[in-house]
Protein backbone atom coordinates (compact mmCIF):
# COMPACT_ATOMS: atom_id res chain seq x y z
CA UNK A 1 0.00 0.00 0.00
CA UNK A 2 2.80 2.42 0.89
CA UNK A 3 4.47 1.72 -2.46
CA UNK A 4 1.30 2.66 -4.31
CA UNK A 5 0.98 5.83 -2.24
CA UNK A 6 4.61 6.71 -2.96
CA UNK A 7 4.02 6.15 -6.67
CA UNK A 8 0.98 8.45 -6.61
CA UNK A 9 2.88 11.18 -4.77
CA UNK A 10 5.75 11.03 -7.23
CA UNK A 11 3.45 11.24 -10.27
CA UNK A 12 1.09 14.15 -9.48
CA UNK A 13 0.27 15.05 -13.11
CA UNK A 14 -0.59 11.44 -13.92
CA UNK A 15 -2.91 11.26 -10.91
CA UNK A 16 -4.48 14.60 -11.84
CA UNK A 17 -5.22 13.32 -15.35
CA UNK A 18 -6.54 10.04 -13.98
CA UNK A 19 -8.92 11.90 -11.63
CA UNK A 20 -10.21 13.95 -14.56
CA UNK A 21 -10.86 10.81 -16.62
CA UNK A 22 -12.55 9.02 -13.71
CA UNK A 23 -14.73 12.05 -12.99
CA UNK A 24 -15.79 12.66 -16.57
CA UNK A 25 -16.45 9.06 -17.58
CA UNK A 26 -18.00 8.35 -14.19
CA UNK A 27 -20.73 10.83 -15.07
CA UNK A 28 -21.31 8.99 -18.36
CA UNK A 29 -21.28 5.47 -16.92
CA UNK A 30 -23.18 5.78 -13.63
CA UNK A 31 -26.94 5.58 -14.38
CA UNK A 32 -28.87 8.77 -13.68
CA UNK A 33 -32.29 10.13 -14.51
CA UNK A 34 -32.66 13.52 -16.18
CA UNK A 35 -36.26 14.01 -15.03
CA UNK A 36 -35.35 15.89 -11.84
CA UNK A 37 -32.19 16.83 -9.96
CA UNK A 38 -32.82 13.85 -7.66
CA UNK A 39 -31.84 11.63 -10.57
CA UNK A 40 -28.30 12.94 -10.49
CA UNK A 41 -27.78 12.60 -6.74
CA UNK A 42 -26.47 8.99 -6.70
CA UNK A 43 -23.78 9.65 -9.34
CA UNK A 44 -22.54 12.82 -7.61
CA UNK A 45 -22.54 11.07 -4.24
CA UNK A 46 -20.52 8.13 -5.58
CA UNK A 47 -18.04 10.41 -7.37
CA UNK A 48 -17.69 12.66 -4.31
CA UNK A 49 -16.77 9.62 -2.21
CA UNK A 50 -14.31 8.43 -4.87
CA UNK A 51 -12.54 11.79 -5.12
CA UNK A 52 -12.36 12.23 -1.35
CA UNK A 53 -11.05 8.67 -1.01
CA UNK A 54 -8.30 9.43 -3.55
CA UNK A 55 -7.36 12.54 -1.61
CA UNK A 56 -7.30 10.65 1.71
CA UNK A 57 -5.27 7.77 0.28
CA UNK A 58 -2.58 10.02 -1.21
CA UNK A 59 -2.43 12.84 1.30
CA UNK A 60 -3.76 11.26 4.47
CA UNK A 61 -7.07 11.74 6.29
CA UNK A 62 -6.04 15.21 7.43
CA UNK A 63 -6.55 16.64 3.93
CA UNK A 64 -10.27 15.77 3.97
CA UNK A 65 -10.97 16.13 7.69
CA UNK A 66 -14.08 18.33 8.09
CA UNK A 67 -13.23 21.59 9.79
CA UNK A 68 -14.57 25.09 10.26
CA UNK A 69 -11.09 26.47 9.62
CA UNK A 70 -11.22 28.87 6.70
CA UNK A 71 -15.02 28.73 6.50
CA UNK A 72 -15.46 32.35 7.54
CA UNK A 73 -12.82 33.50 5.08
CA UNK A 74 -14.42 31.44 2.29
CA UNK A 75 -17.77 33.16 2.84
CA UNK A 76 -16.15 36.58 3.14
CA UNK A 77 -14.02 36.22 0.00
CA UNK A 78 -16.85 34.42 -1.76
CA UNK A 79 -19.48 37.01 -0.84
CA UNK A 80 -19.29 38.81 -4.20
CA UNK A 81 -20.11 35.72 -6.21
CA UNK A 82 -22.73 34.56 -3.72
CA UNK A 83 -24.52 37.92 -3.86
CA UNK A 84 -24.39 38.11 -7.66
CA UNK A 85 -25.73 34.58 -8.04
CA UNK A 86 -28.43 35.11 -5.41
CA UNK A 87 -29.68 38.18 -7.29
CA UNK A 88 -29.48 36.23 -10.56
CA UNK A 89 -31.57 33.48 -8.98
CA UNK A 90 -34.22 35.98 -7.90
CA UNK A 91 -34.34 37.38 -11.44
CA UNK A 92 -34.85 33.87 -12.82
CA UNK A 93 -37.89 33.56 -10.52
CA UNK A 94 -39.53 36.73 -11.90
CA UNK A 95 -41.90 34.72 -14.18
CA UNK A 96 -43.26 33.10 -11.00
CA UNK A 97 -43.78 36.43 -9.26
CA UNK A 98 -45.47 37.83 -12.38
CA UNK A 99 -47.83 34.86 -12.65
CA UNK A 100 -46.43 33.62 -15.98
CA UNK A 101 -45.32 30.32 -14.46
CA UNK A 102 -46.39 28.32 -11.45
CA UNK A 103 -44.61 26.09 -8.98
CA UNK A 104 -44.72 22.39 -9.70
CA UNK A 105 -47.10 20.54 -7.39
CA UNK A 106 -44.26 18.74 -5.57
CA UNK A 107 -41.96 21.76 -5.50
CA UNK A 108 -40.74 21.26 -1.88
CA UNK A 109 -39.45 17.80 -2.84
CA UNK A 110 -37.90 19.23 -6.01
CA UNK A 111 -36.31 22.11 -4.08
CA UNK A 112 -34.75 19.66 -1.64
CA UNK A 113 -33.45 17.64 -4.59
CA UNK A 114 -31.94 20.79 -6.11
CA UNK A 115 -30.16 21.59 -2.83
CA UNK A 116 -28.84 18.06 -2.27
CA UNK A 117 -27.77 17.65 -5.89
CA UNK A 118 -25.79 20.87 -6.12
CA UNK A 119 -24.17 20.51 -2.71
CA UNK A 120 -22.84 17.17 -3.96
CA UNK A 121 -21.87 18.72 -7.30
CA UNK A 122 -19.88 21.35 -5.41
CA UNK A 123 -18.10 18.76 -3.29
CA UNK A 124 -17.37 16.39 -6.19
CA UNK A 125 -16.11 19.07 -8.55
CA UNK A 126 -13.99 20.81 -5.93
CA UNK A 127 -12.45 17.57 -4.68
CA UNK A 128 -11.57 16.60 -8.24
CA UNK A 129 -10.63 19.96 -9.75
CA UNK A 130 -9.03 21.71 -6.79
CA UNK A 131 -8.21 18.94 -4.33
CA UNK A 132 -6.55 16.62 -6.86
CA UNK A 133 -5.98 18.28 -10.24
CA UNK A 134 -4.92 21.71 -9.00
CA UNK A 135 -2.70 20.20 -6.31
CA UNK A 136 -1.20 17.96 -8.99
CA UNK A 137 -0.12 20.99 -11.01
CA UNK A 138 1.07 22.77 -7.87
CA UNK A 139 3.29 19.84 -6.95
CA UNK A 140 5.27 20.48 -10.11
CA UNK A 141 4.85 24.24 -10.60
CA UNK A 142 4.32 25.70 -7.14
CA UNK A 143 7.92 26.66 -6.45
CA UNK A 144 7.40 30.26 -7.59
CA UNK A 145 4.48 32.70 -7.57
CA UNK A 146 4.19 32.59 -11.34
CA UNK A 147 4.19 28.80 -11.14
CA UNK A 148 1.37 28.87 -8.58
CA UNK A 149 -0.71 31.13 -10.81
CA UNK A 150 -0.04 28.94 -13.86
CA UNK A 151 -1.06 25.83 -11.90
CA UNK A 152 -4.36 27.40 -10.81
CA UNK A 153 -5.06 28.72 -14.32
CA UNK A 154 -4.37 25.31 -15.90
CA UNK A 155 -6.69 23.57 -13.45
CA UNK A 156 -9.34 26.22 -14.07
CA UNK A 157 -9.09 25.87 -17.86
CA UNK A 158 -9.43 22.11 -17.54
CA UNK A 159 -12.45 22.69 -15.32
CA UNK A 160 -13.94 24.94 -17.99
CA UNK A 161 -13.25 22.53 -20.84
CA UNK A 162 -14.85 19.70 -18.86
CA UNK A 163 -18.17 21.56 -19.04
CA UNK A 164 -18.28 21.42 -22.85
CA UNK A 165 -16.90 17.93 -23.49
CA UNK A 166 -20.34 16.32 -23.47
CA UNK A 167 -21.61 18.77 -26.06
CA UNK A 168 -18.43 18.39 -28.09
CA UNK A 169 -18.55 14.58 -28.18
CA UNK A 170 -22.27 14.69 -29.00
CA UNK A 171 -21.55 16.79 -32.09
CA UNK A 172 -23.18 19.90 -30.66
CA UNK A 173 -20.33 22.25 -31.64
CA UNK A 174 -20.61 22.55 -35.40
CA UNK A 175 -20.48 26.21 -36.43
CA UNK A 176 -19.27 29.62 -35.31
CA UNK A 177 -22.30 30.26 -33.14
CA UNK A 178 -22.02 27.00 -31.20
CA UNK A 179 -18.24 27.43 -31.00
CA UNK A 180 -18.59 30.90 -29.50
CA UNK A 181 -21.20 29.63 -27.04
CA UNK A 182 -18.82 26.83 -26.04
CA UNK A 183 -15.93 29.29 -25.58
CA UNK A 184 -18.20 31.51 -23.48
CA UNK A 185 -19.04 28.54 -21.27
CA UNK A 186 -15.34 27.68 -20.90
CA UNK A 187 -14.65 31.28 -19.91
CA UNK A 188 -17.48 31.42 -17.35
CA UNK A 189 -16.72 28.07 -15.72
CA UNK A 190 -12.97 28.69 -15.98
CA UNK A 191 -13.34 32.07 -14.28
CA UNK A 192 -15.34 30.59 -11.44
CA UNK A 193 -12.79 27.77 -11.26
CA UNK A 194 -10.02 30.35 -10.83
CA UNK A 195 -12.05 31.93 -8.03
CA UNK A 196 -12.59 28.62 -6.24
CA UNK A 197 -8.98 27.62 -6.85
CA UNK A 198 -7.72 30.72 -5.07
CA UNK A 199 -10.18 30.17 -2.20
CA UNK A 200 -8.99 26.60 -1.76
CA UNK A 201 -5.33 27.61 -1.68
CA UNK A 202 -6.12 30.19 0.99
CA UNK A 203 -8.43 28.08 3.17
CA UNK A 204 -7.13 24.52 2.57
CA UNK A 205 -10.71 23.42 3.31
CA UNK A 206 -12.26 21.40 0.49
CA UNK A 207 -15.64 21.30 2.25
CA UNK A 208 -15.77 25.09 2.67
CA UNK A 209 -15.03 25.72 -1.00
CA UNK A 210 -17.38 22.92 -2.02
CA UNK A 211 -20.13 24.57 0.05
CA UNK A 212 -19.60 27.96 -1.63
CA UNK A 213 -19.63 26.22 -5.03
CA UNK A 214 -22.83 24.36 -4.16
CA UNK A 215 -24.62 27.49 -2.93
CA UNK A 216 -23.70 29.38 -6.10
CA UNK A 217 -25.21 26.60 -8.22
CA UNK A 218 -28.29 26.34 -6.01
CA UNK A 219 -29.03 30.05 -6.34
CA UNK A 220 -28.95 30.07 -10.14
CA UNK A 221 -30.66 26.69 -10.63
CA UNK A 222 -33.58 26.82 -8.19
CA UNK A 223 -35.99 28.32 -10.74
CA UNK A 224 -35.19 25.56 -13.22
CA UNK A 225 -35.73 22.95 -10.54
CA UNK A 226 -39.09 24.02 -9.10
CA UNK A 227 -40.98 25.97 -11.80
CA UNK A 228 -43.48 24.33 -14.11
CA UNK A 229 -42.09 24.91 -17.64
CA UNK A 230 -45.58 25.51 -19.00
CA UNK A 231 -46.51 29.18 -19.35
CA UNK A 232 -49.84 30.22 -17.82
CA UNK A 233 -50.07 33.45 -19.82
CA UNK A 234 -48.28 35.47 -22.48
CA UNK A 235 -44.66 36.22 -21.55
CA UNK A 236 -44.01 39.65 -20.09
CA UNK A 237 -41.55 41.31 -22.46
CA UNK A 238 -39.99 43.45 -19.74
CA UNK A 239 -39.32 40.49 -17.47
CA UNK A 240 -37.77 38.43 -20.23
CA UNK A 241 -35.64 41.38 -21.33
CA UNK A 242 -34.32 41.59 -17.77
CA UNK A 243 -33.54 37.86 -17.79
CA UNK A 244 -31.81 38.12 -21.19
CA UNK A 245 -29.75 41.14 -20.11
CA UNK A 246 -28.69 39.34 -16.93
CA UNK A 247 -27.58 36.36 -19.00
CA UNK A 248 -25.67 38.55 -21.44
CA UNK A 249 -23.93 40.40 -18.60
CA UNK A 250 -22.54 37.22 -17.04
CA UNK A 251 -19.09 37.52 -18.69
CA UNK A 252 -18.75 41.05 -17.28
CA UNK A 253 -20.08 40.11 -13.84
CA UNK A 254 -17.38 37.46 -13.55
CA UNK A 255 -14.53 39.94 -14.01
CA UNK A 256 -14.51 41.07 -10.34
CA UNK A 257 -14.35 37.40 -9.33
CA UNK A 258 -11.24 37.01 -11.48
CA UNK A 259 -9.72 40.12 -9.89
CA UNK A 260 -10.45 38.81 -6.37
CA UNK A 261 -8.83 35.49 -7.28
CA UNK A 262 -5.70 37.23 -8.59
CA UNK A 263 -5.44 39.35 -5.43
CA UNK A 264 -5.64 36.22 -3.27
CA UNK A 265 -3.03 34.44 -5.38
CA UNK A 266 -0.65 37.41 -5.21
CA UNK A 267 -0.82 37.38 -1.40
CA UNK A 268 -0.11 33.68 -0.93
CA UNK A 269 3.14 32.52 0.61
CA UNK A 270 5.72 31.09 -1.78
CA UNK A 271 6.46 28.27 -2.45
CA UNK A 272 3.15 26.43 -2.37
CA UNK A 273 3.18 22.90 -3.71
CA UNK A 274 -0.23 22.04 -2.33
CA UNK A 275 -1.06 19.56 0.39
CA UNK A 276 -1.96 16.38 -1.42
CA UNK A 277 1.30 15.25 -3.02
CA UNK A 278 3.62 16.78 -0.44
CA UNK A 279 1.51 15.82 2.60
CA UNK A 280 2.21 19.24 4.10
CA UNK A 281 -0.15 21.94 5.26
CA UNK A 282 0.36 25.52 4.15
CA UNK A 283 1.61 26.32 7.64
CA UNK A 284 4.52 23.99 7.10
CA UNK A 285 5.60 25.59 3.85
CA UNK A 286 8.50 28.04 4.13
CA UNK A 287 7.74 31.64 3.39
CA UNK A 288 9.88 34.35 1.89
CA UNK A 289 9.53 38.10 1.41
CA UNK A 290 7.37 39.13 -1.52
CA UNK A 291 9.29 39.31 -4.77
CA UNK A 292 12.03 36.94 -3.55
CA UNK A 293 10.96 33.37 -4.33
CA UNK A 294 13.19 30.68 -2.86
CA UNK A 295 15.23 28.27 -4.87
CA UNK A 296 13.53 25.13 -6.07
CA UNK A 297 13.77 22.51 -3.34
CA UNK A 298 13.39 19.59 -5.70
CA UNK A 299 10.51 17.33 -6.62
CA UNK A 300 7.86 16.45 -4.04
CA UNK A 301 8.22 13.22 -2.18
Amino acid sequence: MSAVRAFCRSHPILIACAAFVVGYFGLQIIPQSQATYWGGVPSRLILSVIMLAIMAFIGGWAVIKPSTKGLGYAFKAGSYLLIVMFITGIIMLLPLFAGEQTLQSNWPFLLLGTIVFYLLVGLFEEAMSRGIIQDGFLARLGGTRSGIIIAVVLASLLFGVAHILGNLFAGGITDWETTLNALKRVYLTGAIGLYFGALYLKTRNIFAVGLIHGLVDIFVSTANGILDPAMTEEPNETIHNIINITTQLQPVLYIPAIVIAIVILMRLDVPDRGRLFTNKSSAEEPTTPAGKPPEESGKPA
